[in-house]
């Protein structure tokens, strides 16, 4: 080897060394901390971006009555699911769906057209789990038909539905994308609400995020109270911050209370009342929450147009 290629070879060595110490060794700067490696720099930069907004949506119904003739209409055609068909794609499109359970689930409950006692065989709460639907609410005039036996017997077939059910008292809690949601069902029919009533709220309202108030108030195919408008202002006091009323088996109006949405009525969601366009009339409400505060509002309506099955009607 000649003395200029070994010259050239030295060169290269050297270079290649400096290259080298450039690219692996720490970079110090005056106060001596190391420097992140490529890694590291993505990470800082990707936790440095703040969390995108957690986007929970939820739906609530009318009134939910799987007995009488709803029942008889499924038993006749050997289709629990018939009640539900139409609309249970809306249903399960939500995070989390709610509705009121108008009858106890019974075993062998038997058919029957025209009675105020109502029950409905366990194999009706297949509509209920095909919709998607993930509390229900029994505090209402009706749940308990059956005695504290009917409501065992429906608590158990909810369960081994997964669906839960407020409205005995006990709060509902729901997790989603990090907000708690509560549920809470009270029946204020035979009693005004007590200052129990609005403890409960308060109390409740401390342990989740959202609080849900679902009251059984107000008079059948009726309008609402001034009695009602006076029980939403103290629960809406008191940590409500969404109510959703049932019980009049029509459709009412509703109204914001300190920005909270009071949802007097939502009318018949699957029902047999046939007999008039209000009760074969309903309404869903949509409610999305970003980062635990409501985004958007939607309103659906609904219309029992073949014998208890609902329909979605275009807004």
């Amino acid at each position: 080897m000649g003395k200029k290629t070994a010259s050239v070879t030295i060169f290269l060595i050297v270079s290649l060394v400096m290259v080298i110490i450039v690219l692996f060794l720490p970079i110090t700067t005056n106060e001596e901390k190391p420097s992140e490696n490529l890694a590291t720099a993505v990470n800082r930069l990707v936790s440095s971006k703040p969390d995108p907004p957690r986007q929970v949506s939820l739906i609530f119904g009318g009134d939910v009555m799987l007995g009488r003739t709803v029942m008889t209409k499924s038993l006749d055609i050997n289709d629990y699911l018939y009640p539900f068909r139409l609309v249970a794609d809306t249903l399960k499109e939500a995070d989390i769906a709610f509705v009121n359970l108008e009858n106890p689930f019974v075993d062998g409950c038997r058919r029957n057209y025209n009675s105020m006692v109502f029950c409905a065989l366990p194999e009706m709460a297949d509509g209920l789990a095909l919709s998607g639907i993930d509390v229900v609410t029994l505090a209402n005039n009706h749940a308990r038909n059956y005695g504290q036996a009917g409501i065992d017997k429906t608590l158990e077939v909810l369960a081994q539905k997964e669906i839960l059910a407020t409205g005995m008292g006990e709060l509902v809690v729901i997790e989603k994308a990090k907000t708690k949601f509560g549920f809470l069902g009270f029946e204020f029919l035979s009693n005004a609400p007590t200052e129990s009533d609005y403890a409960t709220i308060r109390d409740a309202d401390k342990l989740v995020d959202v609080l849900v108030v679902s009251p059984h108030w107000g008079v059948e195919y009726g309008s609402p109270t001034g009695a009602q408008r006076e029980w939403a202002k103290i629960m809406v006091k008191e940590g409500a911050d969404l109510i959703i009323g049932h019980h009049p088996h029509v459709v009412q109006e509703y109204e914001y209370i300190n920005s909270v949405p009071v949802y007097y009525s939502l009318g018949n969601l699957v029902f047999d009342q046939m007999w008039s366009e209000e009760t074969r009339r309903g309404m869903l409400v949509k409610i999305v929450y970003k980062n635990k505060n409501i985004d958007s509002e939607e309103i659906i309506h609904t219309y029992i147009d073949k014998w208890a099955q609902p329909i979605i009607k275009a807004n």
